[in-house]
């Protein structure tokens, strides 16, 4: 009725071919005259190409969604302008960091970024970026310690790795806790000055070289690496028996 009051109709549609496989279409149903008579007009398009992109698009969808909310990296999109703000959070945020997708979406970046890194990466995401505007935010990947959300207040800031992309008016960014990482390598590289200066001692008790005053000075080095407010080092013979500090 809707037709015959002058409203074209649309509606999808099985069509059927001659080899007898179907087909979708789309089919367009308009007021028109037959023999002076009025008549429902039909037209009718093969959207089958239409159909398997959209199918195409939905798997592609679907498949992005599952990553986004099973990686365990840090996935997120900001605005870019003066004070950019989260506009997606993927779930990994709470699992790793505490936040939910409610409590960053809409918030600045600024929120949960310590200052003096904001500070320093705020020329990459800012809308006055002349590189943005050009397609290019940083080729390489970006440091910067965020803030975790923790329940008793303690303030504990994590160390992340960041890469960042471009897309339409947005900035993607996917990043990885690299905290356990840097505590380890911090800590190989104290145990690697550490034992630099016992083979500087070693080498001070075999030699005639200002013993107590070399041992002092390595002294001195354990005792930073290990923060500690005093220690000394013993040797049992019968020319050196101790040394403090």
């Amino acid at each position: 009725s809707k037709v015959l009051n002058g409203e074209p109709q649309f509606t999808e549609f099985w069509g059927k071919k001659k080899d007898g496989s179907t087909f979708p279409k789309l089919v367009r149903l308009a007021k028109g005259n037959y023999f002076g008579k009025d008549a429902v007009i039909a037209f009718a398009v093969d959207i089958t190409n239409i159909k398997e992109t959209e199918a195409l698009l939905s798997s592609s969808e679907e498949k992005y969604r599952i990553i986004t909310e099973t990686a365990d990296e840090l996935i997120s999109t900001i605005t870019i302008e003066n004070d950019p703000k989260y506009t997606y959070v993927s779930p990994s945020h709470y699992r790793k960091l505490g936040y939910k997708s409610e409590e960053l979406i809409g918030k600045s970046i600024s929120e949960i970024i310590h200052p003096k890194d904001y500070e320093r990466i705020y020329p990459f995401f800012n809308n006055n970026n002349s590189k943005i505007k050009n397609g290019i935010i940083n080729k390489h990947p970006i440091h910067l310690r965020v803030l975790k959300n923790d329940s008793n207040k303690k303030k504990e800031w994590r160390s992340i790795e960041t890469n960042a992309t471009l897309e339409g008016d947005e900035i993607i960014l996917i990043s990885r806790d690299i905290t356990e990482r840097l505590e380890i390598e911090s800590e190989r590289l104290s145990n690697m000055w550490l034992l630099e200066s016992l083979d500087k001692a070693e080498v001070a008790l075999r030699s005639d070289i200002d013993i107590e005053k070399t041992i002092a000075n390595v002294l001195n080095t354990i005792k930073s690496v290990f923060k500690c407010c005093g220690s000394y080092l013993a040797r049992i013979d019968d020319s050196f028996s101790k040394c403090d500090i």
